[in-house]
């Protein structure tokens, strides 16, 4: 567990799925989905959501199951896809809250009072 967190605690944080940025964290990556690999036992189960860097909008974005689909040739987040997300009206969306960390040690925080929302329409 984290530093001070007992592991009923450091559970609370584990909210993210496993990302690597490649080509740099190419080995952990591979060792990442041979694991998943091994526990799902079948390739169509084990999806990664592919992200290419500087790009926005969903442009460029691929959903891949085959380790032979990944592209190495340019820097990319790829990250394991939650195939059950939490959707809201039948849509994904995500939020996005913006806090300000002034201190670690005393942990001093502040959270703007406004964020953003994006709703997904298909």
């Amino acid at each position: 567990p984290a530093a001070g967190l007992d592991e009923k605690s450091n559970d609370s944080f584990n909210i993210m799925p496993l990302t690597y940025a490649l080509p740099h964290e190419y080995n952990s990556f591979v060792s990442g989905y041979s694991s998943i690999q091994k526990l799902c036992g079948v390739k169509s189960m084990n999806y990664w959501i592919i992200k290419p860097i500087g790009m926005s909008r969903g442009r460029g974005i691929s959903v891949v199951s085959d380790i032979d689909e990944v592209s190495y040739s340019q820097p990319i987040v790829i990250q394991r896809y939650i195939s059950d997300p939490f959707l809201f009206l039948g849509f994904k969306f995500d939020l996005r809250l913006y806090v300000l960390v002034t201190s670690f040690a005393p942990i001093e925080a502040f959270i703007y009072k406004e964020g953003l929302a994006r709703f997904g329409s298909r």
